[in-house]
């Protein structure tokens, strides 16, 4: 009997041998930003500081109490629900600008100093207000407004 004789199509061996890699590179990906959002790293944990500061800073605009302490730590729920009750009627804020920002080594924590503008709905007074912001991370809770006292 005659011997059969296998031709290879090496595109198709090409393909096939490749294939591995395409498709582990597409399910690694995810994986990638999970861990970058969940803040295993630093670059992480910054990226994430930000959603939560703008978070925050549009519910106290908004004047949702809720959506504010959402982003408060536990620990400090009280002193700050007193804090961001302060800016229900008459007084709301307008404005909020970020002037520094710094983070410790590790980024698991920023101290902000932010000025604020407060309008008195009633006056029509606008006041400005610089005020420095404590906040934390846990991988559990993500980011958390730990303090907020006035500056000068």
């Amino acid at each position: 009997m005659g011997q059969r004789k296998y031709r290879i199509n090496w595109a198709w061996a090409l393909i096939i041998t490749m294939l591995p890699f395409y498709s582990g590179c597409a399910a690694i990906a995810p994986s990638v930003i999970a861990v970058k959002e969940a803040g295993f790293t630093e670059s992480g944990r910054k990226e994430a500081f930000n959603k939560s500061i703008r978070g925050f800073y549009s519910a106290l605009f908004w004047q949702n109490i809720a959506q504010a302490l959402d982003y408060v730590d536990e620990n400090n729920r009280d002193s700050m629900f007193k804090w961001i009750r302060s800016f229900k009627r008459p007084n709301r804020i307008v404005d909020t600008k970020i002037e520094s920002l710094t983070f410790d080594e590790g980024a698991f924590s920023a101290e902000v100093e932010v000025s604020r503008k407060i309008m008195n709905d009633d006056t029509r007074v606008v006041k400005t207000v610089v005020q420095k912001e404590i906040w934390v991370f846990s991988r559990m809770q993500g980011w958390k407004v730990k303090s907020v006292q006035n500056v000068g």
